[in-house]
C-alpha cells in the first residue's frame, strides 16, 4: 500500500459529507492506499459564517461507530497525521459516482447502510416519529426552498443551476401527491427558510396541509441544536416514515431512496421534479 488519504474541511451539507466519505474510500481503493477518517465533520449551513474550529462535530456523534466500522471492515483504516488530504470536490464526485451503482452486495451499498445515525440521534428520531404518529402524520416532505444556496454557489464559483423553489409551488405538489394527508412533517433547515415558520405553515394551510416543523416539538424530546445533527434526525425520520416526498437534485432525497432500496424497505419514496419549477 502507498500511504494514506483523508479529508479536509467539508463546506457542504451532511449528506454531501456522507458522499465525500464514500468517495474517500473509493479514492483510497483506486490508489491502493489506506484511509484515515476525519475526527470531525462540519456544522455546515450556507447561511452561517465560516469560522475555523467553531463548528466541528465529532464523527461518532453523527454516525453509529460500530455499524460504520463494520461496513468498512474490509478496507484498511489507520490513524496517520501525515495522510494526504483529498479535496472535497474530488471526494464528492467519487462518492456520488459510487452511490449510483450501490447494491446490497457491493462496498458502496454496505457503506451507505453503515452510515446509520448515532444512537442518541436515532433515539430522538424515534421520539419524533411517535409524536407524528400520535397526530396521524404518515408523510414527510423535503421543503428545499432555502434562501441562501445561490449566494453560496456564487461565492465559491460553482454553477448556479440548482433552482430555487417556491414554497407554494412545492406544497401544491405535495398536496397532489398525498391527497388524503392532513398533516406532513417538513424536513428543512428552518434558519434558512425564506419566510418565518408561521408564514410557511399558513401557506400550507391554504393547500389543506398542516405543515409540522421542528419548533413545534415538545422540549422534552431534546432535539439537537446543530444543523448536521438535525439533518441526521430528519434523515432518519424520512427513512422510517411510510411516505416520503423528496426533491430531485437533492443528495438528501436521493440517499433516502437509495438506502431504502438497498434495505428492501416497503416505504414509499417519491420525487417532486425541481426542473419542472418555473424559472
Amino acid at each position: 500500500m502507498t500511504g494514506s488519504v483523508t479529508l479536509g474541511r467539508l463546506g457542504t451539507g451532511l449528506n454531501n459529507q456522507r458522499l465525500c466519505l464514500l468517495g474517500l474510500f473509493e479514492i483510497a481503493r483506486a490508489r491502493d492506499a489506506r484511509v484515515t477518517l476525519p475526527e470531525t465533520l462540519e456544522n455546515f449551513s450556507p447561511a452561517l459564517p465560516r469560522r475555523r474550529g467553531e463548528r466541528e462535530i465529532p464523527l461518532w456523534d453523527l454516525f453509529d461507530r460500530d455499524r460504520f466500522l463494520a461496513a468498512v471492515a474490509d478496507r484498511p483504516v489507520v490513524e496517520d497525521r501525515d495522510a494526504e488530504v483529498i479535496d472535497m470536490h474530488e471526494a464528492f464526485r467519487a462518492g456520488a459516482a459510487a452511490s449510483r451503482g450501490a447494491a446490497s452486495d457491493n462496498f458502496a451499498g454496505r457503506f451507505l447502510l453503515g452510515t446509520a445515525a448515532a444512537p442518541a440521534i436515532a433515539a430522538v428520531a424515534g421520539q419524533v416519529l411517535d409524536w407524528l404518529a400520535a397526530r396521524g402524520c404518515r408523510g414527510a416532505l423535503q421543503l428545499r426552498v432555502e434562501r441562501d444556496w445561490r449566494a453560496y454557489y456564487r461565492k465559491r464559483g460553482l454553477p448556479e443551476d440548482d433552482r430555487t423553489l417556491e414554497v407554494d409551488w412545492i406544497v401544491a405538489r405535495a398536496r397532489a401527491l398525498l391527497p388524503e394527508a392532513e398533516a406532513i412533517w417538513v424536513c428543512c433547515d428552518e434558519a434558512d427558510l425564506p419566510a418565518p415558520v408561521p408564514e410557511v405553515r399558513a401557506r400550507g394551510a391554504r393547500h389543506g396541509l398542516d405543515l409540522l416543523f421542528k419548533p413545534q416539538l415538545p422540549p422534552e424530546i431534546g432535539l439537537p441544536v446543530e444543523s448536521p445533527r438535525r439533518a441526521m434526525t430528519d434523515f432518519t425520520i424520512c427513512r422510517q416514515i411510510p411516505d416520503y416526498l423528496g426533491v430531485t437534485r437533492s443528495s438528501f432525497s436521493q440517499l433516502v431512496a437509495t438506502m431504502n432500496r438497498l434495505e428492501g424497505s416497503p416505504r414509499r419514496t417519491r420525487f417532486i421534479d425541481a426542473d419542472a419549477a418555473a424559472s
